[in-house]
């Protein structure tokens, strides 16, 4: 497995150079590093101009190199239709994931070489209830598969002429009550957002439709410390089923992975298994619908990232959050935080059974605030062992 350590975080947290133009614009520019269990690290910079031109909006750019190389740009806060309009793009080649396809537990695990492109169209409002806005996005992503290897790098032979592309269009609908007041990274009070998705066109797959919440209650035990509990929950269901690739069957038929036309025992064993834990994933996915996956920075941190899969899944935690002494911090614009963790998740393809199994990860970390942005490392531990991630964002 790809390692890191958490002297690359320094690289993150250390670095960050804000200043003004004037009272107005201002920059944000930070070298960055990122490093994902079973992705790898990337090594690149981020800039963010905000408050641009009469309207305020806001752009940013980002490259990366390194395990893969990525490259993406947005603008946001543009004033449209009495709301706030956003674009994303961002590409990627070179993408190098640990993944699996054991629907809700640990399967074999296979190394799989990707590359895609993402465009997003958001528009978000507020809402005349107080602390609350909606969000309606339009996404359409692109994801090739270009090959194959197993855990230990040994290239995997099986014919791709049956691996279509994953061309994906989203609606999504969010709406989001947040009542939080305080400093960044020490605001108290509550969050809770629902969004409904529909991902739709994908060649030889159903019409699913995701339905999403998170909730989360901060609660400021002193001046510079604060607790934080949450719950994320994810659950899919077909809306139009591609009866084409609703059987093993069908869908062997296919793949047409020609595993017995290799003349080496070793690669034909590998092939059948790959292809047989791809043929049952399709399946099961055409028929009950896949939710967001479960793993890594976004919950259950001590795992690889999305690692479980299934039309149902859970992530429950509590973190705390220490404000380092002015001593402590690294310039008058970053905010270092020391954190604690805790967390657990269950997937599983029927609700029923959701319990029948728990895993968990606990961890440590730091966290700086550069502007509004928070910048993660952190260590976990789990069942299956130990990662280090380094990365932005929260999980709840």
């Amino acid at each position: 497995m790809k390692k890191s350590s958490l002297l690359l975080a320094l690289t993150c947290i250390a670095s960050p150079l804000l200043s003004q133009a004037d009272e107005q614009i201002e920059y944000l520019v930070l070298p960055a590093v990122l490093h994902h269990s079973g992705v790898g690290t990337l090594y690149g910079a981020a800039a963010n101009i905000k408050n641009i031109g009469e309207s305020d909006y806001s752009a940013y750019v980002g490259i990366a190199d390194g395990d893969a190389s990525a490259v993406g740009f947005g603008v946001s806060d543009i004033s449209l239709w009495n709301g706030q309009f956003s674009y994303v793009y961002a590409q990627a080649r070179d993408v190098t994931i640990d993944t699996q396809y054991q629907r809700g537990d640990d399967g074999n695990i296979y190394e799989q070489d990707l590359s895609g492109s993402i465009h997003r169209f958001a528009l978000t409002h507020d809402l005349p209830f107080e602390s609350t806005k909606s969000t309606i996005a339009l996404s359409r992503s692109s994801v090739s598969i270009d090959g194959y290897a197993d855990d230990n790098g040994t290239e995997i032979l099986i014919n791709q002429s049956g691996f279509h592309d994953i061309n994906t269009t989203s609606l999504m609908a969010d709406i989001t009550w947040d009542n939080r007041v305080g400093p960044i990274g020490l605001a108290q009070g509550t969050k809770v957002s629902a969004s409904l998705r529909f991902d739709l066109g994908r060649t030889a797959q159903s019409d699913q439709g995701v339905f999403g919440y998170k909730l989360s209650h901060h609660i400021s035990f002193t001046e510079s410390a604060l607790a934080s509990f949450y719950f994320n929950g994810s659950h899919a269901f077909v809306i139009s089923k591609d009866e084409k690739f609703d059987t093993e069957a069908e869908v062997r038929a296919e793949l047409n992975a020609s595993c017995n036309l290799l003349s080496s025992p070793s690669q034909t064993t590998s092939c059948l298994q790959l292809e047989q834990d791809l043929t049952s994933y399709i399946v099961a996915s055409n028929n009950k619908g896949t939710a967001k996956a479960v793993g890594g920075s976004q919950g259950l941190r001590s795992y690889q990232e999305s690692f479980f899969r299934g039309s149902n899944s859970l992530v429950e935690g509590v973190e705390l959050q220490w404000q380092l002494p002015d001593t402590m911090q690294i310039g008058s614009s970053t905010k270092l935080q020391w954190l604690m963790f805790a967390e657990t998740a269950q997937i599983a393809d029927k609700l029923n059974e959701l319990s029948d199994r728990t895993y968990y990860s606990v961890g440590t970390g730091i966290r700086a605030y550069a502007g509004d942005i928070p910048v993660r490392a952190e260590f976990a531990h789990g069942a299956s062992g130990n990662t280090v991630l380094l990365t932005t964002g929260l999980v709840f």
